[in-house]
């Protein structure tokens, strides 16, 4: 009696074992997937002029703008506090 109670805990169905296969099955194709990617994705070849050229043109932008500019001038200056004087209708 004690023999097929404990035996009863090891036998899987029909619907288990395949459902066990099929899990088995995803985690080996995920676990894989690190192994595989270098072959499916090709990594772009970035040419070390290129590279200087982008650089090159990003600093002289960023000699152009000023990165604490404000209009201040009366044109574009507009307070919001105030309502307006003009009629803009």
């Amino acid at each position: 009696m004690q023999k097929r109670s404990s035996h009863s805990y090891f036998i899987f169905t029909r619907k288990e074992r395949n459902g066990t296969i099929f899990l088995l099955l995803i985690i080996l194709l995920l676990m894989s997937i690190p192994a595989i990617y270098p072959f499916i994705i090709k990594d772009k070849i970035i040419k070390q002029a290129d590279i200087n050229k982008e650089l090159a043109e990003l600093q002289i932008r960023s000699k152009d703008t000023n990165r604490f500019s404000r209009n201040d001038d009366e044109d574009h200056y507009r307070n919001f506090r105030e309502p307006d004087t003009e009629k803009k209708y």
